[in-house]
């Protein structure tokens, strides 16, 4: 994971992942299929969040209006560092037409609850419409790590299993 995201992490990445590099948003993605941008469908985000509890962070998105809930709020540990994830999916937002020059595709809902964690001025949306979404908190370190796993909800299972396996390789870097 890169320096400049905030957490002395790394981690192995397989095949078919491609690194998506927001260092001005300070966020690190990696993503797996094209939207009708060219853009992943799939996505494994990381963004270190300065404070906050895990508890309250999952709470606000959780009770996000341009959200579903679809799971509880689990405890949940990768890797050896623990935290808690919950499930949800996008609701529905069929009066967005997209917008071509942000590469945003049509249909797709803003997360104002996950927008808040990274840089002022960075708009955070689904990355196609109606996603099934699985955020999760860890404790790093001393550092609060947000993750998302985002896909379209025919392949999230099958998508979100192998981004188990990229988790699964998290260590701290000494």
């Amino acid at each position: 994971m890169p320096s400049w995201v905030g957490i002395p992490l790394t981690m192995e990445v397989g095949e078919g992942w491609r690194e998506i590099n927001e260092e001005e948003a300070l966020l690190f993605m990696l993503g797996k299929g094209r939207n009708s941008f060219g853009d992943p469908t799939q996505v494994l985000v990381f963004i270190a969040v300065p404070d906050g509890s895990p508890q309250a962070i999952l709470t606000s998105i959780r009770n996000s209006p341009e959200v579903m809930a679809v799971s509880e709020m689990t405890e949940f540990t990768i890797a050896g560092f623990s935290g808690l994830q919950v499930d949800v999916s996008a609701k529905p937002n069929p009066g967005y037409e997209g917008d071509k020059e942000a590469e945003i595709p049509a249909g797709a809902q803003f997360l104002p609850s996950v927008n808040r964690y990274f840089t002022p001025g960075f708009l955070w949306t689904t990355w196609t419409a109606e996603s099934h979404l699985r955020f999760i908190v860890l404790n790093v370190d001393e550092h609060m790590l947000l993750i998302e796993i985002e896909s379209p909800p025919a392949e999230f299972e099958a998508f979100a299993s192998e981004a188990d396996q990229v988790l699964q390789t998290l260590k701290l870097r000494r």
